[in-house]
């Protein structure tokens, strides 16, 4: 089973979106929302973007949580292979280093250098 789902790169920068979105967006629409509010200006729809980034941020970080558990998910099935695979050789695996790039007609393995096969 190939690892399909892989969020060790993506994390990241998708948090930092994340957070910039729920709490950045909403920061300087208050911030602008106060100052219009105390200049005499006062606009219902800057406090509704407000809340709409607040919804969207908190939709964002519940699908990047369903990621998650499914990366998890995804993580075990494969824990799970290996432990049922352990041990057994595979064809064109070296015994020694586990490399699986060995082709028939090696008698040695390219990577390690341990001795495979008698030559004939």
């Amino acid at each position: 089973m190939k690892r399909i789902l892989n969020l060790n790169d993506f994390s990241l920068p998708a948090l930092k979106v994340i957070a910039i979105i729920s709490l950045g967006i909403p920061a300087a629409l208050f911030l602008a929302a106060y100052l219009l509010d105390r200049a005499g200006l006062h606009l219902p729809l800057l406090e509704r973007l407000i809340w709409v980034s607040f919804g969207i941020g908190g939709i964002l970080i519940l699908l990047f949580f369903l990621l998650v558990v499914l990366e998890q998910v995804q993580d075990h099935m494969l824990y799970k292979r290996y432990l049922q695979q352990r041990g057994q050789p595979a064809q064109g695996e070296c015994p020694f280093c586990g490399n699986r790039m060995l082709r028939s007609f090696e008698y040695f393995c390219p990577m390690c250098g341990q001795q495979l096969k008698q030559k004939e």
